[in-house]
Protein backbone atom coordinates (compact mmCIF):
# COMPACT_ATOMS: atom_id res chain seq x y z
CA UNK A 1 0.00 0.00 0.00
CA UNK A 2 1.25 3.39 -0.81
CA UNK A 3 1.26 6.18 1.40
CA UNK A 4 1.92 10.01 0.76
CA UNK A 5 3.19 12.16 3.20
CA UNK A 6 2.51 16.36 2.91
CA UNK A 7 4.07 18.37 5.59
CA UNK A 8 4.34 15.97 7.87
CA UNK A 9 0.80 14.91 7.06
CA UNK A 10 -0.70 11.90 5.52
CA UNK A 11 -2.44 12.90 2.16
CA UNK A 12 -5.41 10.48 0.73
CA UNK A 13 -7.14 12.68 -1.69
CA UNK A 14 -4.98 11.04 -4.54
CA UNK A 15 -6.80 10.82 -8.21
CA UNK A 16 -3.20 9.51 -9.90
CA UNK A 17 0.20 9.10 -8.88
CA UNK A 18 3.45 8.41 -10.78
CA UNK A 19 6.70 7.90 -9.21
CA UNK A 20 10.35 7.81 -11.32
CA UNK A 21 13.70 7.20 -11.05
CA UNK A 22 16.49 7.04 -13.36
CA UNK A 23 20.50 6.40 -12.98
CA UNK A 24 21.01 8.98 -15.98
CA UNK A 25 19.13 11.89 -14.37
CA UNK A 26 20.28 11.53 -10.35
CA UNK A 27 17.20 13.14 -9.19
CA UNK A 28 14.06 11.06 -8.59
CA UNK A 29 10.50 12.55 -9.75
CA UNK A 30 7.11 12.24 -8.18
CA UNK A 31 3.75 13.76 -9.39
CA UNK A 32 0.04 13.42 -8.56
CA UNK A 33 -3.13 14.24 -9.61
CA UNK A 34 -5.61 15.87 -6.75
CA UNK A 35 -9.06 17.50 -6.47
CA UNK A 36 -9.37 20.93 -5.99
CA UNK A 37 -8.51 23.09 -3.43
CA UNK A 38 -4.89 22.02 -2.37
CA UNK A 39 -4.08 24.02 0.62
CA UNK A 40 -0.03 22.85 0.29
CA UNK A 41 2.16 25.48 -0.72
CA UNK A 42 5.25 24.72 -3.28
CA UNK A 43 8.09 24.17 -1.19
CA UNK A 44 6.68 21.65 0.97
CA UNK A 45 8.26 18.80 2.01
CA UNK A 46 6.96 15.05 0.71
CA UNK A 47 7.72 11.77 1.41
CA UNK A 48 6.08 8.45 -0.24
CA UNK A 49 6.29 4.99 0.72
CA UNK A 50 5.04 1.47 -0.19
CA UNK A 51 4.36 -0.69 2.58
CA UNK A 52 6.10 1.02 4.98
CA UNK A 53 9.71 1.09 2.44
CA UNK A 54 10.50 4.75 1.73
CA UNK A 55 10.76 5.23 -1.79
CA UNK A 56 10.92 9.35 -1.79
CA UNK A 57 11.75 12.02 -0.38
CA UNK A 58 11.92 16.07 -1.29
CA UNK A 59 9.61 18.98 -2.28
CA UNK A 60 6.95 20.24 -4.20
CA UNK A 61 8.23 21.96 -6.98
CA UNK A 62 4.86 22.59 -9.41
CA UNK A 63 1.28 23.25 -9.38
CA UNK A 64 -0.96 23.54 -12.32
CA UNK A 65 -5.09 23.95 -12.45
CA UNK A 66 -6.92 21.60 -14.94
CA UNK A 67 -10.85 22.92 -15.18
CA UNK A 68 -12.90 20.97 -17.91
CA UNK A 69 -16.27 20.89 -18.11
CA UNK A 70 -16.96 18.23 -15.31
CA UNK A 71 -14.27 18.46 -13.37
CA UNK A 72 -12.16 20.80 -11.73
CA UNK A 73 -8.46 18.76 -10.35
CA UNK A 74 -4.91 20.11 -9.04
CA UNK A 75 -1.96 18.60 -10.89
CA UNK A 76 1.16 18.33 -8.54
CA UNK A 77 5.04 17.90 -9.34
CA UNK A 78 8.34 17.45 -7.19
CA UNK A 79 11.68 16.18 -7.50
CA UNK A 80 14.08 14.08 -4.76
CA UNK A 81 16.32 15.91 -2.04
CA UNK A 82 19.14 15.43 -5.02
CA UNK A 83 17.51 17.88 -7.26
CA UNK A 84 19.67 20.27 -5.98
CA UNK A 85 23.16 18.13 -7.28
CA UNK A 86 21.09 18.55 -11.03
CA UNK A 87 20.44 22.17 -10.67
CA UNK A 88 23.50 23.83 -8.48
CA UNK A 89 26.93 24.68 -10.01
CA UNK A 90 29.97 22.79 -8.78
CA UNK A 91 32.45 25.04 -6.33
CA UNK A 92 36.09 24.40 -8.13
CA UNK A 93 38.06 22.44 -6.08
CA UNK A 94 40.89 20.32 -6.70
CA UNK A 95 41.22 16.44 -4.66
CA UNK A 96 44.18 14.38 -3.93
CA UNK A 97 44.58 11.08 -3.09
CA UNK A 98 41.50 11.16 -1.20
CA UNK A 99 38.53 8.87 -0.84
CA UNK A 100 35.91 8.11 -3.68
CA UNK A 101 33.52 9.37 -0.96
CA UNK A 102 35.00 12.09 0.59
CA UNK A 103 35.43 13.92 -2.85
CA UNK A 104 31.53 13.28 -3.52
CA UNK A 105 30.61 14.26 -0.02
CA UNK A 106 32.01 17.71 -0.72
CA UNK A 107 30.85 18.48 -3.64
CA UNK A 108 27.35 17.12 -2.99
CA UNK A 109 26.01 20.03 -1.13
CA UNK A 110 25.27 18.14 2.65
CA UNK A 111 23.22 15.56 0.54
CA UNK A 112 24.25 11.97 2.51
CA UNK A 113 26.44 9.82 0.42
CA UNK A 114 27.20 5.94 -0.13
CA UNK A 115 30.43 4.95 -2.15
CA UNK A 116 32.14 2.19 -2.58
CA UNK A 117 35.52 1.98 -0.88
CA UNK A 118 38.37 3.20 -3.43
CA UNK A 119 40.92 5.84 -3.67
CA UNK A 120 41.08 8.77 -6.25
CA UNK A 121 44.63 10.23 -7.12
CA UNK A 122 43.72 13.12 -8.70
CA UNK A 123 40.30 15.07 -9.65
CA UNK A 124 39.18 18.62 -9.98
CA UNK A 125 35.94 20.05 -10.86
CA UNK A 126 36.15 22.23 -13.87
CA UNK A 127 34.29 25.76 -13.89
CA UNK A 128 30.77 26.13 -15.49
CA UNK A 129 29.73 22.35 -14.67
CA UNK A 130 26.96 20.97 -12.23
CA UNK A 131 27.68 19.32 -9.14
CA UNK A 132 25.76 16.49 -11.48
CA UNK A 133 28.01 16.94 -14.15
CA UNK A 134 31.42 16.63 -11.61
CA UNK A 135 29.82 13.38 -10.05
CA UNK A 136 29.22 11.71 -13.58
CA UNK A 137 32.55 12.63 -14.68
CA UNK A 138 34.31 11.17 -11.58
CA UNK A 139 32.32 8.17 -11.51
CA UNK A 140 31.70 6.62 -15.19
CA UNK A 141 34.94 6.11 -15.97
CA UNK A 142 35.41 4.12 -12.65
CA UNK A 143 32.52 1.89 -14.10
CA UNK A 144 30.34 3.24 -11.17
CA UNK A 145 26.64 4.42 -11.21
CA UNK A 146 24.56 6.68 -9.25
CA UNK A 147 21.22 6.75 -8.23
CA UNK A 148 18.78 8.20 -5.14
CA UNK A 149 18.07 5.46 -2.61
CA UNK A 150 15.54 7.76 -0.28
CA UNK A 151 17.57 10.43 1.18
CA UNK A 152 21.03 9.67 -0.34
CA UNK A 153 23.09 9.53 -2.93
CA UNK A 154 23.71 5.70 -4.04
CA UNK A 155 27.17 5.07 -5.90
CA UNK A 156 27.74 1.81 -6.93
CA UNK A 157 29.31 -0.93 -8.79
CA UNK A 158 26.47 -2.92 -10.89
CA UNK A 159 28.97 -5.59 -11.82
CA UNK A 160 29.09 -6.65 -8.45
CA UNK A 161 25.14 -7.27 -7.90
CA UNK A 162 23.73 -10.65 -8.56
CA UNK A 163 21.29 -10.89 -11.57
CA UNK A 164 17.64 -10.59 -10.15
CA UNK A 165 15.06 -13.03 -11.89
CA UNK A 166 11.52 -11.83 -12.36
CA UNK A 167 8.37 -14.15 -13.14
CA UNK A 168 7.88 -13.07 -16.62
CA UNK A 169 4.24 -14.31 -16.20
CA UNK A 170 3.50 -11.00 -15.15
CA UNK A 171 4.70 -8.74 -17.86
CA UNK A 172 1.72 -7.34 -19.94
CA UNK A 173 3.89 -5.50 -22.10
CA UNK A 174 7.43 -5.33 -24.03
CA UNK A 175 8.23 -2.82 -25.95
CA UNK A 176 11.98 -2.49 -27.42
CA UNK A 177 12.99 0.97 -29.08
CA UNK A 178 16.56 1.81 -30.81
CA UNK A 179 17.78 5.63 -30.94
CA UNK A 180 20.83 5.55 -33.07
CA UNK A 181 21.25 9.55 -32.95
CA UNK A 182 23.85 9.17 -30.10
CA UNK A 183 26.26 6.27 -32.10
CA UNK A 184 29.15 7.61 -34.93
CA UNK A 185 31.76 6.13 -37.14
CA UNK A 186 34.69 6.86 -35.58
CA UNK A 187 35.18 8.64 -32.41
CA UNK A 188 38.49 10.67 -31.45
CA UNK A 189 39.93 11.83 -27.66
CA UNK A 190 41.78 14.15 -27.56
CA UNK A 191 43.75 14.48 -23.74
CA UNK A 192 46.97 16.56 -23.30
CA UNK A 193 47.99 16.44 -26.86
CA UNK A 194 47.41 12.74 -27.39
CA UNK A 195 45.12 11.14 -29.59
CA UNK A 196 43.12 8.39 -29.02
CA UNK A 197 40.69 6.95 -32.21
CA UNK A 198 37.79 3.93 -32.56
CA UNK A 199 34.95 3.24 -35.04
CA UNK A 200 32.16 1.65 -35.44
CA UNK A 201 31.88 0.12 -38.88
CA UNK A 202 27.54 -0.07 -38.73
CA UNK A 203 27.44 3.51 -38.13
CA UNK A 204 27.54 5.83 -41.34
CA UNK A 205 30.74 7.00 -42.25
CA UNK A 206 29.53 10.78 -42.17
CA UNK A 207 29.52 10.57 -38.81
CA UNK A 208 32.54 11.48 -36.51
CA UNK A 209 32.83 12.62 -33.24
CA UNK A 210 35.79 14.70 -31.29
CA UNK A 211 36.06 14.55 -27.37
CA UNK A 212 38.08 16.74 -25.82
CA UNK A 213 38.47 14.51 -22.01
CA UNK A 214 41.02 13.77 -19.85
CA UNK A 215 38.95 9.99 -18.11
CA UNK A 216 36.94 8.76 -21.64
CA UNK A 217 39.02 6.23 -23.85
CA UNK A 218 37.98 6.15 -27.67
CA UNK A 219 36.98 2.48 -27.20
CA UNK A 220 35.18 3.19 -24.41
CA UNK A 221 32.66 5.82 -25.52
CA UNK A 222 31.74 3.69 -28.80
CA UNK A 223 31.22 0.16 -26.60
CA UNK A 224 28.82 2.18 -24.03
CA UNK A 225 27.08 4.29 -27.23
CA UNK A 226 26.90 1.12 -29.06
CA UNK A 227 25.07 -0.43 -25.79
CA UNK A 228 23.15 2.27 -24.84
CA UNK A 229 20.93 2.62 -27.89
CA UNK A 230 18.98 -0.25 -27.08
CA UNK A 231 16.42 -0.18 -24.67
CA UNK A 232 13.71 -2.63 -23.69
CA UNK A 233 10.50 -1.65 -21.56
CA UNK A 234 8.70 -4.53 -19.89
CA UNK A 235 5.35 -3.15 -17.58
CA UNK A 236 3.84 -5.19 -14.78
CA UNK A 237 0.51 -5.05 -13.53
CA UNK A 238 1.11 -4.03 -9.72
CA UNK A 239 4.10 -2.21 -7.88
CA UNK A 240 7.02 -4.09 -8.04
CA UNK A 241 10.05 -2.01 -6.05
CA UNK A 242 13.27 -1.99 -7.60
CA UNK A 243 16.36 0.40 -7.45
CA UNK A 244 17.34 2.13 -10.90
CA UNK A 245 21.23 0.37 -11.47
CA UNK A 246 19.70 -3.10 -10.37
CA UNK A 247 20.85 -6.07 -12.76
CA UNK A 248 18.38 -8.25 -13.83
CA UNK A 249 17.91 -11.42 -15.98
CA UNK A 250 15.84 -11.35 -18.74
CA UNK A 251 15.33 -13.43 -21.60
CA UNK A 252 18.89 -15.47 -19.87
CA UNK A 253 20.22 -12.07 -20.93
CA UNK A 254 21.97 -10.17 -18.15
CA UNK A 255 20.70 -6.38 -17.69
CA UNK A 256 20.91 -3.17 -16.04
CA UNK A 257 17.24 -1.23 -14.78
CA UNK A 258 18.28 2.38 -16.43
CA UNK A 259 14.39 3.55 -15.24
CA UNK A 260 11.82 2.69 -13.17
CA UNK A 261 8.68 4.14 -13.35
CA UNK A 262 5.80 3.21 -11.17
CA UNK A 263 1.71 4.49 -12.22
CA UNK A 264 -1.01 4.56 -10.09
CA UNK A 265 -4.44 5.43 -12.26
CA UNK A 266 -7.26 2.83 -12.82
CA UNK A 267 -4.74 0.07 -11.35
CA UNK A 268 -0.83 0.25 -10.48
CA UNK A 269 1.18 -0.32 -13.10
CA UNK A 270 5.15 -0.71 -12.93
CA UNK A 271 7.63 -0.30 -16.22
CA UNK A 272 11.33 -1.12 -16.16
CA UNK A 273 13.62 0.18 -18.24
CA UNK A 274 16.26 -2.17 -19.50
CA UNK A 275 20.09 -1.77 -21.15
CA UNK A 276 22.36 -4.26 -22.08
CA UNK A 277 24.94 -4.69 -19.25
CA UNK A 278 28.05 -3.38 -21.42
CA UNK A 279 26.12 -0.04 -21.17
CA UNK A 280 28.55 0.99 -18.00
CA UNK A 281 31.83 -1.21 -18.70
CA UNK A 282 34.63 0.18 -16.51
CA UNK A 283 36.95 2.55 -18.69
CA UNK A 284 40.95 1.81 -19.00
CA UNK A 285 42.18 4.31 -19.68
CA UNK A 286 44.92 4.33 -23.00
CA UNK A 287 48.46 3.80 -22.13
CA UNK A 288 50.49 6.90 -22.80
CA UNK A 289 51.11 7.18 -26.78
CA UNK A 290 51.17 10.06 -28.95
CA UNK A 291 48.84 8.90 -31.59
CA UNK A 292 46.45 5.35 -31.06
CA UNK A 293 45.62 3.27 -34.04
CA UNK A 294 42.32 3.36 -35.09
CA UNK A 295 40.38 0.51 -33.57
CA UNK A 296 37.49 -1.28 -35.20
CA UNK A 297 35.00 -1.68 -32.18
CA UNK A 298 32.53 -3.92 -33.79
CA UNK A 299 33.74 -4.45 -36.77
Amino acid sequence: MFKLNIAGQNYTKIEELEYESCIENLCSSLSFKTASPFDFKLGSSVELSFNGEKLFTGYLEAKSEIVGSDERSIQIAGRSLTSVLVDSSAETKEFSKQSLKQIVESIAKNIKVSAPDLNIKKFSTEPGETIFDSIRRLIDSQGLLATTSYDTLKIFSPKKQLPVIIDENKITEINTSEDTSNLFHKITVLNNGQEDTAEDKNVDPRRTLTIISSHSTAKWEVTIRRARFKTIDITMSGAHIFNPGDCLLFKNKKCIISKINISISDGTTTTLSLKDSKAYEVNTPPKTQQKSKVQDVFG
